[in-house]
């Protein structure tokens, strides 16, 4: 822990400048909010706050329908491999995960955040709507004539009547101060009030 040594009026009067404006401090902190951020999309949790794997409740054999519809629809004959594998999640493009920045609001604020527009939906949870064209239709119906799609014709025939798939997104937090993130906040800001430093 940094000390504090206040022996005169002008430390006082460069500590209390410090707390006034603790911008020097708040960029190091931006970067401790962006890298525990990216470390929850590495560990699949924020803290002690596991993310559930895509479509919990789905038995097995298991596909991401969300996901092949979006493979179908950009003219895929048959869904990515990855469509079949409950995790790792929210890793399939990496676009959230790498668009975490943080910017210095004022003296004393730091924000972290994404500019995605699904950013909210996965940390809070929401719903989620994509088209199913008639050419994804196609090709779907296609690819369970094959032996590899067979098994999944029951999951998804239900999208041939459908002109969109509205999907519940499960809150999976990636923003927030951990335990961890708290004591590193805490040391930062005690080595600029000591001395100067970020």
């Amino acid at each position: 822990m940094e000390e504090i040594i206040v022996r005169s009026g002008d430390d006082l009067k460069e500590l209390q400048g410090r707390l006034d404006d603790l911008r020097p401090a708040l960029k190091g902190i931006g970067v401790l909010l962006e890298s525990a951020a990216q470390k929850a999309f590495l560990d699949q949790k924020l803290g002690d706050e596991e993310w559930e794997g895509r479509y919990p409740g789905q038995e097995d054999p298991f596909i991401n329908l969300a996901g092949s519809v979006a493979d179908f629809n950009d003219g895929k004959t048959r869904p990515l491999a990855r469509r079949f594998q409950r995790r790792p999640v929210l890793r399939d493009t990496g676009n959230l995960m790498g668009s975490i920045a943080s910017r210095i609001r004022g003296k004393t604020k730091v924000e972290t955040g994404s500019a995605v527009s699904y950013a909210a939906a996965h940390q809070w949870g929401g719903w989620s709507t994509q088209a199913i064209t008639s050419g994804a239709k196609k090709r779907m119906e296609k690819w369970w004539q094959t032996k590899q799609g067979k098994p999944y014709a029951l999951k998804m025939m239900g999208l041939l009547g459908m002109e969109q798939l509205e999907t519940e997104v499960n809150a999976r937090p990636f923003l927030g101060i951990t335990t961890e993130t708290e004591e590193d906040i805490a040391a930062a800001l005690e080595i600029y009030l000591a001395k100067g430093e970020s």
